[in-house]
């Protein structure tokens, strides 16, 4: 309404003044040229702590200051601004919406040029036309007494003086802030942001005489869009309650130098450790780095073979169940001696002809000096259990008496240990039984069984279970 009572230019003016008001602001940007050090805490959950400190040269009184090259996956409500003299009112982050299509619906009903290339000599053309539509991103434009529908098989192409201010290519938080200080300054900018993560990776080489040699490495992983450059990197290992997270998959990998030998520092930071990368890094978009975390060293291992019973067997047929292969250490010195943060374990041997081969994988969870690991790396293939209920009795409605035998054969040319863990519920009792026992725990019995080579041995024993 206000188009059909004034002129055009006039409309401008007027609208103009009611934007500015009274108290109009200076409006400026600052970018990645502008940063004096970027440091990154990550933290296992997928996301990161930037801190951004740029210097910049402000003018005093009210001022808007556009932060481009940040995170696109800002969290906006975690903004912190600090420096001297500097106190923030307001910010607002808008992320990239400039694209074709958005393009196009910003420019319907408004007057465009329309370009073709002449084919017999390559001239460019131009004429004026208004866009009627763009939907689905195909524009229909209006050229003197004529509609033309573009797409990508039209001769033509539309062409825009300039972009709309609603419009950017890029992420930006837009900051209003109170500047009582004269030239140049440092404004520090500290968020939160999703999209950037890591785990560690270890890596264990199996020896036939039970020596591992493990190695690990820090997987710095880069999930936003966006370019860090030369910035330090700081890991935290631990659980922080987040009310979200998440991490995205990663495309691309990159792995430092072999020849790095020296382990990642850890310093203690309240229930926590802290691991910082020895020199900046740029972390690029859609990127998985690794560095070293854990040196290698050889460390001794005691291999396990544990059967273990979830459920009280009442089967009378006998029924061959699998033995699981683990491999067992504590994280003490001289080997190790080092907080562990939470990852995956993989192990190799080596093979015929001196080939690495796979052996399984396991993943273990925050590990302090001092306390053991045990790692499962699948079923064994010449240790076998076959097991019957040999009798099984109800004494009355909550007593059950039953006895069981576990065959444990093994086929290896070497004597092996297995354990033999039997879940029992309810209130239980050992009545008998061909070998020593111990009670793990309230629901657990534990029976530790040499088998000499090539032989086999039976457990039988008798339990009082009451419920």
């Amino acid at each position: 309404m206000l188009d059909s009572l004034v002129p055009r230019s006039l409309t401008t003016l007027l609208l103009g003044a009611l934007v500015a008001g009274p108290a109009a602001v200076s409006a400026q940007t600052t970018t990645a040229a502008d940063q004096a050090q970027l440091s990154l805490t990550v933290y296992q959950q997928g996301f990161a702590l930037i801190r951004d400190e740029r210097t910049v040269e402000l003018p005093p009184g009210r001022l808007e200051l556009r932060a481009a090259d940040i995170s696109d996956q800002i969290v906006p409500e975690s903004v912190l601004v600090t420096g001297q003299g500097l106190a923030l009112h307001a910010a607002v982050y808008a992320g990239a919406s400039l694209t074709a299509d958005s393009l196009l619906a910003s420019q319907v009903g408004r007057t465009v040029r329309v370009l073709r290339t002449d084919p017999s000599n390559g001239e460019l053309l131009e004429e004026e036309g208004v866009l009627l539509s763009a939907a689905g991103g195909v524009p229909i434009v209006q050229i003197g007494d004529r509609v033309e529908i573009g797409g990508p098989g039209a001769p033509w192409r539309l062409g825009f003086e300039e972009l709309p201010d609603t419009l950017q290519g890029e992420p930006a938080l837009t900051l209003t802030l109170d500047n009582t200080t004269r030239g140049p300054q440092s404004l520090a900018l500290t968020y939160l942001s999703r999209g950037l993560g890591w785990q560690a990776d270890y890596v264990g080489v199996l020896r036939e005489d039970d020596a591992l040699t493990l190695s690990g490495w820090v997987s710095l992983e880069n999930a936003t869009n966006t370019v860090f450059p030369a910035a330090r990197i700081q890991l935290l290992a631990g659980d922080v309650n987040q009310a979200e997270s998440g991490v995205r998959p990663f495309q691309a990998m990159a792995r430092s130098a072999e020849v790095a030998a020296a382990d990642l520092a850890s310093i203690p930071v309240a229930d926590y450790h802290l691991y910082e990368l020895p020199e900046p890094v740029t972390l690029l978009p859609a990127q998985r780095r690794q560095e070293r975390l854990l040196a290698p060293r050889e460390i001794r291992v005691e291999r396990e073979y544990r059967l273990s019973s979830n459920r009280l067997w009442q089967s009378t047929e006998e029924t061959t169940v699998p033995v699981a292969v683990s491999l067992t250490l504590r994280n003490e010195q001289p080997a190790l001696g080092l907080p562990l943060p939470a990852g995956r374990v993989r192990i190799y041997a080596e093979g015929l002809q001196g080939g690495m081969q796979y052996l399984g994988e396991d993943r273990i969870g925050h590990t302090a000096v001092g306390e053991p690991l045990t790692l499962r790396l699948g079923t064994a293939f010449d240790v076998l259990a076959k097991r019957t209920t040999q009798d099984i009795r109800r004494i009355d409605q909550q007593t059950t008496e039953l006895q069981q035998q576990i065959r444990l054969i093994n086929r290896k040319q070497e004597p092996v240990t297995v354990v033999v863990a039997e879940q029992l519920a309810g209130e239980w009792e050992i009545l008998s039984s061909s070998h020593p026992y111990q009670k793990a725990s309230a629901q657990l019995a534990e029976w530790r069984i040499e088998i000499p080579a090539d032989s086999e041995q039976s457990l039988t024993y008798a339990a009082r279970i009451r419920y």
